[in-house]
């Protein structure tokens, strides 16, 4: 109200009063005052509602994601709350979100050039990023080399916390520079 009177043109001054005594609003106010006082509430401290409602929320979170199953992210990361921090550079971190998300600028820069999705000329299927770090024929003996298994699944290198190779196998098929 304060506000909104002075976008009006009104100029509001504060003053101390000693007493409700004789002011209508000031006498209100005492008496809802000392009506609220009459109230027994039980006391629930402040950190115990905290938790009950992280785990409301959280519930009803993962309850939602439970059913986002043909999501690339719930693949790698099936329990909601986020991953753990990774020691990597700024650099690093975005290249591992990207794939995470599975939106890479090679996977998804057809949308932005109005151009057909790429296809992987020896599977003959769609570039994804599962299609590259986890399927392509092409790739398996790298990925034996970095993993130790020829189709490792997305959770096993992009989860928390990612291979410890998957940049280095990132880099050696080539797909570093366009994520």
């Amino acid at each position: 109200m304060y506000t909104s009177l002075l976008g009006k043109g009104y100029n509001i001054s504060f003053c101390w009063i000693p007493g409700h005594i004789g002011i209508i609003g000031n006498e209100k106010a005492d008496i809802a005052a000392k009506e609220a006082r009459r109230i027994t509430w039980p006391y629930v401290p402040l950190p115990d509602i905290d938790c009950i409602l992280r785990s409301k929320v959280s519930r009803s979170w993962q309850e939602i994601w439970n059913t986002q199953t043909n999501n690339t992210l719930h693949f790698i990361q099936s329990l909601v709350g986020g991953f753990k921090p990774c020691n990597f550079n700024r650099y690093i971190s975005v290249k591992l979100v990207r794939l995470r998300i599975g939106h890479t600028y090679f996977t998804h820069r057809y949308l932005l050039h109005s151009e057909p999705a790429p296809i992987c000329q020896t599977c003959n299927t769609n570039f994804t990023v599962r299609h590259i770090l986890s399927e392509c024929e092409v790739s398996n003996n790298c990925r034996i080399r970095w993993f130790g298994k020829a189709h490792p699944q997305l959770h096993e290198l992009l989860g928390d916390p990612p291979h410890f190779n998957l940049f280095s196998f990132v880099v050696e098929i080539g797909f570093m520079k366009v994520i």
